[in-house]
């Protein structure tokens, strides 16, 4: 069954992120150009403007019992416990955020991590905010997934990356062998690594072989620009400009 919401529901019609809450079951939350809404599906949306942003969400992500916002301004944290939030932002971090993605280690280290045009940073419980990758590399995705062991992978503008959590910090920096604009990342089953580009269509690395794959317009795919991904029961799914 499909929920149509549109403007008359959560303010408007412009959904730039979204995500489903882990602490708050049955929550999910809406980046929008004007703010976000949170809709609780047997409750009335509840949507919230302003209340301290400068400028549009873009990333939206939970941490650490606290609502993360990443917008062209920089990080901002929402806090949830008070019926009336309000934002804090982190002075530190003035930059803009394109990635907000959850990370534990082996060990139980919990992390938030984040891609920004001024490099790749970790925020930890305490609110201590660490840098991963300097500025020299804007990083667009972060993928973390529970197959890979204390493996992180990293997209950026002239491709992709892993990283290694041991000891506490990120090491052992491995690049992918191709080069492109790199916007989405994703993995299936078999721990291929799917990378959907801004322009060249899709790439698919074999972890195991270290081959790469591309695929176009000429294998099928309704478009080569503007790829977005997303793995669901084995299934990889491709959305474009163009459907």
């Amino acid at each position: 069954i499909i929920q149509h919401y549109d403007k008359d529901a959560i303010g408007n019609n412009v959904v730039i992120n979204t995500f489903v809450s882990k602490l708050q079951p049955g929550i999910l939350w809406v980046a929008q150009d004007t703010g976000f809404s949170k809709i609780e599906f047997s409750v009335p949306i509840y949507s919230f403007k302003h209340l301290g942003l400068k400028s549009n969400p873009i990333q939206i992500n939970e941490f650490n019992h606290n609502i993360f916002l990443g917008s062209n301004d920089g990080l901002s944290i929402l806090s949830t416990k008070n019926h009336r939030p309000s934002f804090d932002g982190i002075s530190a971090l003035k930059a803009i955020i394109y990635s907000l993605r959850n990370f534990t280690s082996l060990t139980n280290d919990s992390l938030l991590l984040i891609g920004t045009t001024s490099g790749t940073f970790a925020f930890d419980k305490q609110q201590t905010l660490k840098p991963i990758v300097g500025d020299s590399l804007i990083v667009i995705d972060i993928l973390t997934d529970s197959s890979f062991v204390n493996t992180v992978f990293f997209s950026h503008e002239k491709g992709v990356f892993s990283m290694t959590f041991d000891n506490g910090k990120f090491t052992n920096y491995q690049p992918l062998p191709f080069s492109d604009i790199i916007v989405k990342l994703a993995v299936d089953a078999n721990k291929k690594l799917w990378a959907a580009s801004f322009s060249n269509g899709l790439y698919c690395y074999d972890l195991s072989t270290k081959k790469v794959k591309n695929y176009t317009t000429k294998d099928g795919l309704p478009d080569n620009t503007n790829l977005s991904i997303y793995v669901l029961n084995n299934t990889l799914y491709v959305s474009s400009i163009s459907g």
